[in-house]
């Protein structure tokens, strides 16, 4: 069972973003698909992953499952031995005076895999015009046996796009990485037929260089957090993603946004740049 973090209100009051933890229950050098799941009247929305790896444990995936029901995360050790806990964070989503079907019908999550490559890439973009981009996520699809292939960045690139990025490290090691876009519609119309026109914040900040850079990044006042993002910007040997986590600074509105941690890693020194990005959404204008 999940444990209820915290919770992420709009300014509104009709918004309600619920941050979600599941722990594994043991350490292990990989963990594949750990999932994090919500109550039944959530929507997942968002989510990211937390690990205590000593000599490092790093990110190589972070997604929705298909039935928008729970996030997943995977982790592993490389070429260093680092068996290691691992939390997996949900970010489930309720909207006042909504069934949870209507709000699922509002919400689309798109993909795209991109080609084979020692560093690959891939972006997905949410529909134009009808949607905003509201979080996104990425799945480093790795060949059986080879080295390891560790995610360096998943972040909002434009608007409506999702861009994610991986490298091998220290041995050779190709894979494909699949890209998520998580939006919803601009409108959502409530039980009572009233209309909340939505409006997306993001926040970004930057960290670094360093070896081990931190980026905290915090949304504007009165928006729900739903979405976290990180890019790691590097020089070889470079650094990998190892902490992308929901941030809470006191108890205000103003107060949720993203922590993200990178690392350089088994005697390959790197002083490298992190970037961090936080969204949310909020109701304005009228309703009803």
């Amino acid at each position: 069972m999940a444990d209820h973090v915290w919770d992420s209100f709009d300014a509104s009051g009709n918004i309600l973003v619920s941050v979600f933890r599941e722990n594994t229950p043991t350490s292990a050098s990989i963990h594949i698909d750990h999932e994090c799941e919500v109550p039944d009247d959530f929507v997942v929305i968002g989510g990211g992953g937390d690990n205590n790896a000593g000599a490092g444990a790093f990110m190589f995936a972070s997604y929705p499952r298909d039935d928008l029901g729970a996030w997943r995360v995977s982790t592993k050790d490389h070429l260093v031995s680092s068996p290691h806990l691992l939390s997996c964070y949900a970010f489930g989503m309720q909207v006042h005076d909504m069934t949870k079907d209507q709000l699922l019908s509002a919400i689309q999550v798109t993909n795209a895999t991109g080609l084979s490559a020692e560093h690959p890439m891939a972006s997905a973009q949410a529909p134009l015009g009808s949607h905003f981009l509201i979080g996104g996520g990425f799945r480093v699809n790795m060949r059986p046996g080879d080295p390891g292939n560790l995610a360096t960045a998943s972040y909002p690139e434009f608007d409506q796009e999702w861009s994610v990025k991986a490298k091998d490290h220290g041995m050779p090691s190709e894979a494909t990485m699949t890209s998520f876009a998580i939006a919803i519609t601009r409108q959502l119309r409530t039980e009572s037929s009233g209309t909340l026109n939505l409006e997306v914040g993001f926040s970004s900040a930057f960290a670094g260089p360093s070896d081990h850079p931190v980026a905290t990044a915090i949304l504007p006042f009165g928006f729900a957090l739903t979405g976290i993002g990180a890019e790691v910007r590097y020089n070889e040997p470079g650094q990998m993603l190892w902490i992308l986590r929901p941030q809470k600074n006191g108890s205000t509105p103003t107060g949720y946004g993203v922590s993200a941690i990178s690392k350089d890693h088994a005697g390959f020194p790197s002083h490298d740049i992190l970037k961090a990005w936080a969204l949310g959404v909020r109701a304005v204008g009228p309703r009803g």
